[in-house]
């Protein structure tokens, strides 16, 4: 599923059952150490390495990461908080996704 399919209808619904106290976030995973990714790098196929690379903390989260922001987001603290896509990547989607842009003719 494609975030913005996560997205869209997330912020809609925020803006939509503000009145009513309800909050409306979403939570995606960026690319994390799943069982997925580390059976492709048992195979020889492209591993942990290049994405942890292009990612500015150097860290993949896994599935406790996702846990983690799905119990604070409920908590009273974060009341204000609804509308949000929260992403857990690493800064990774901050950086464009550690591509790297150069000006033409360099």
């Amino acid at each position: 599923m494609a975030r913005v399919e996560v997205a869209s209808p997330a912020k809609v619904l925020a803006v939509e059952w503000a009145f009513a106290g309800v909050r409306v976030n979403a939570l995606t995973p960026g690319c994390g150490e799943a069982d997925l990714v580390a059976s492709l790098a048992a195979t020889g196929r492209p591993g942990l390495a290049t994405p942890r690379s292009r990612t500015p903390s150097s860290r993949l989260g896994g599935p406790g990461d996702i846990a983690n922001l799905a119990l604070f987001l409920p908590t009273d603290d974060w009341a204000d908080i609804t509308g949000q896509v929260l992403v857990s990547g690493g800064g990774r989607t901050a950086d464009g996704f550690g591509i790297t842009v150069t000006a033409a003719g360099q």
